[in-house]
């Protein structure tokens, strides 16, 4: 392996983020600017999903360095909720074409981050518990780190669809006053941690501190 990274980003393009669009378009396109300029190998894809058999990559494999940020026209919020769908085909894609690499040539710290608003509801493929065992897999043999930010999801709903405890699960929950400014600071602190971990390769980084959980959640 090489000191590389890849980060995949699996965003909710259903309806209900119509509300939501202008501040997942600001806050990925923060996180891509900031990034671009530090001279580090990492690749980023963005997968966006809503109805079945709809996931579809508006970035795949691109270098950090060279990567264009994301349009209007490129994020257009419609459809229902194909969640464990759309997390299944993002891990499948990734282990698929690192597999296809030379072990030197594969990068050393790989994230799966997910960003949704809304309960899962219309995935055909994928379960919940085998969605979860396939996460627990990558986590254990390859060391794979997983985010997951979600809006209007309590703690718990949050674990279950990721098969994880809370440590890097922050559910906004929907009752807050604030939840879209919580939001948008939800998905640039979630880009932080991310830049911070391709960076040094510390996955402590990436867990939530006491104070930021509760400046997500309340």
């Amino acid at each position: 392996m090489r000191n590389a990274s890849e980060v995949v980003f699996v965003i909710d393009e259903s309806s209900s983020m119509i509300g939501s669009q202008a501040q997942t378009l600001s806050s990925f396109n923060e996180f891509l600017d900031g990034e671009r300029n530090k001279n580090k190998e990492c690749r980023i894809s963005i997968l966006k999903f809503s109805d079945p058999g709809k996931a579809k990559y508006i970035r795949e494999a691109q270098d950090v360095r060279t990567i264009q940020r994301l349009s209007e026209n490129e994020y257009r919020p419609d459809g229902i909720t194909s969640l464990l769908d759309a997390c299944g085909k993002a891990i499948e894609d990734l282990g698929s074409r690192l597999d296809a690499m030379p072990e030197a040539e594969r990068p050393d710290k790989v994230v799966v981050a997910v960003v949704t608003d809304g309960q899962e509801n219309a995935s055909i493929k994928w379960t919940l518990p085998v969605l979860s065992a396939k996460i627990k897999e990558q986590q254990e043999k390859y060391n794979w780190q997983f985010m997951f930010l979600g809006v209007g999801l309590d703690q718990f709903s949050a674990s279950r669809v990721t098969g994880q405890g809370f440590g890097m699960n922050i559910p906004i929950p929907t009752s807050s006053p604030v939840t879209q400014k919580n939001f948008s600071y939800g998905l640039q602190l979630m880009g932080q941690k991310i830049a911070d971990y391709t960076t040094t390769g510390r996955a402590s980084v990436l867990n939530y501190s006491g104070a930021e959980k509760t400046s997500l959640t309340s």
